[in-house]
């Protein structure tokens, strides 16, 4: 069962041609560590540009329905749409996802949380679902532990259950 904005946006070639180019894949915590790598290749840290930083979330249905990986799926894509191209979402969970935010100041992210989470909300109110969502931030930096991060991401811990 599709969700009312796949059917507005499905006769925009577009709009289908952008949906079928997301990656909607479960990420391992090998993969992420690639993406990692790829989006922060300026590990240098010579100047305060060079800051990298994360965002974590997941939502919270508050009732189960079918068409929930349809809901996901396009809370994905409108999530995409509106980060900038050099910033890498990345999904972890059924319900769960990064940003991986290049050359951002920690203190940027909270906007990017606020602008993340009204799309969130808006379409949620769209589509007549109840969805709580759930953000955490990271600092990148030279002195950052990888592999204790990535298992942050990967465990209940960092959802704070």
């Amino acid at each position: 069962m599709m969700i009312d904005l796949l059917k507005e946006k499905i006769a925009e070639s577009s709009f289908l041609n952008a949906f079928k180019k997301m990656d909607f894949s479960i990420k391992s915590p090998e993969e992420v560590a690639k993406e990692m790598d790829k989006a922060f290749k300026h590990k240098v840290f010579k100047t305060k540009e060079n800051n990298h930083c994360i965002i974590g979330f997941y939502l919270v249905f508050s009732k189960y329905r079918e068409d929930e990986e349809d809901f996901v799926r396009e809370v994905m894509y409108l999530v995409q749409k509106k980060i900038r191209k050099s910033d890498k979402l990345l999904r972890i969970g059924d319900k769960d996802f990064l940003i991986l935010l290049p050359n951002t100041y920690f203190s940027e992210t909270e906007t990017v949380i606020k602008r993340i989470k009204k799309i969130i909300l808006d379409f949620s109110i769209k589509s007549e679902r109840e969805v709580n969502v759930y953000f955490r931030m990271y600092r990148f930096t030279p002195f950052t532990n990888e592999r204790e991060l990535l298992n942050n991401f990967f465990t209940k811990r960092s959802r704070g259950e």
